[in-house]
C-alpha cells in the first residue's frame, strides 16, 4: 500500500565515476524513477559516493530492500538503505 511519497533509496559506496545515468540504467528495472541523483562535492565536483533514487511507488523500493546487500553497480557492491 502506498504511502504517498516520494519513496527514495540512498545508495551509498558508489564508484567515483557513477553518474545519475548509470543509477538510472540499474535501479529502472524496479520501477518507475521519478529522480536520481549522485552528491557531489561543491568545490571540486567530485562524487561524494552517495546518491539517492526516488520512484513513484513503495513496490519499487520494497523490492530493492527485498534484495539485501546484493547491487553491484560498475562492479562495486553498494548499500541501499530506505531515505525519507
Amino acid at each position: 500500500m502506498d504511502r504517498g511519497g516520494p519513496f527514495k533509496v540512498f545508495v551509498g559506496g558508489l564508484p567515483q565515476d557513477c553518474t545519475n545515468d548509470i543509477l538510472t540504467d540499474y535501479f529502472s528495472k524496479f520501477g518507475n524513477i521519478t529522480d536520481v541523483v549522485v552528491m557531489t562535492d561543491r568545490m571540486t565536483g567530485r562524487s561524494r559516493g552517495f546518491g539517492f533514487v526516488s520512484f513513484g511507488t513503495e513496490e519499487a523500493v520494497d523490492q530493492i530492500m527485498a534484495m539485501h546487500q546484493d547491487h553491484q553497480i560498475q562492479e562495486k557492491w553498494v548499500d541501499c538503505k530506505r531515505a525519507s
